[in-house]
């Protein structure tokens, strides 16, 4: 049998395709060629994350001269009760009629056996500082409040007090002239998030000045260690340490990441997509998916 050329040579150049697009599509892709500068960049991201510090709770510890006979500070003056009240008494002395108001809002009140009066009240509703304030401006007396309890007195009474008032101011100005002799003490308190700089500044203004308002003591900074040398009285001492107890405390950091990409024109043009084939030189190109 007589076999037909042309149909050998077609039969051979479709197997030829043929193989050639199974080679295509199924040879290894090429590794991506890593970029020394990306690479670089891309470890000093995971080596230089940060993070926010834990905050941990400071605690200085004074000597022991300096913590101990510490004073309380002074108790702010309190508020009468404004609970209402409504009573009705007619000549009654003033004594009972303040008892009575005392229990009406739970109220401890001292009264002396000297104060003598009678007075007569028809209270309807009205605050009970209203009704006190009333009963002791018509008697010519008043009140002075001595821890939890309300004493009320006259004006002879008042003026013994202002006589004993200015002892006690005397005695505190003494006192006062005391600190300027007060022994310096010294106390090195690390700082372990706020500046050191910083702080140094806002803790001279606590320190007590002398007859010359120049301060007593002196607060430096030793850098080396990023703490604060703090040479002061003890009552100056007393009331810089809470204040760095509160301040030193860390800022909440963020993190911001970064992607740096060089690219070229030609690699934004193969980053699209494709549709189709291509011709070249009479080979058919296909997609292989």
């Amino acid at each position: 049998m007589k076999r037909n050329p042309w149909k050998i040579v077609i039969i051979g150049v479709a197997l030829l395709g043929a193989g050639m697009l199974v080679a295509g599509c199924s040879s290894p892709k090429k590794a991506e060629k890593k970029d020394a500068f990306f690479d670089k960049w891309h470890t000093m991201s995971q080596n230089a994350t940060g993070h926010s510090p834990v905050f941990k709770p400071k605690s200085v510890d004074l000597p022991p001269e300096v913590a101990k006979d510490q004073q309380p500070q002074g108790v702010a003056a309190k508020k009468l009760p404004t609970v209402l009240v409504s009573l009705k008494m007619r000549q009654a002395d003033v004594k009972a009629v303040l008892r009575s108001l005392a229990r009406i809002a739970d109220q401890n009140v001292l009264i002396k056996n000297e104060i003598k009066g009678e007075i007569t009240v028809d209270f309807r509703g009205i605050p009970w500082d209203q009704a006190f304030s009333s009963i002791l401006r018509a008697q010519g007396l008043t009140y002075v409040w001595e821890g939890e309890v309300l004493r009320v007195i006259s004006s002879e009474d008042m003026d013994r007090d202002m006589k004993i008032e200015a002892m006690a101011d005397k005695r505190r100005a003494n006192e006062m002239a005391a600190k300027l002799v007060d022994p310096l003490h010294i106390v090195i308190v690390s700082i372990d998030y706020a500046d050191v700089k910083s702080m140094q500044t806002n803790l001279q203004e606590f320190l007590t000045k002398d007859k010359e308002g120049k301060p007593r003591g002196s607060v430096k900074v030793d850098e080396h260690s990023n703490s604060l040398i703090i040479h002061a009285i003890r009552d100056d001492l007393a009331r810089m340490i809470p204040i760095i107890e509160k301040i030193d405390k860390p800022t909440p950091q963020i993190l911001i990441k970064a992607h740096i990409v060089e690219t070229t024109k030609e690699t934004a043009r193969q980053l699209g997509i494709m549709w189709g084939g291509s011709y070249k030189a009479g080979v058919a190109a296909t997609i292989c998916t």
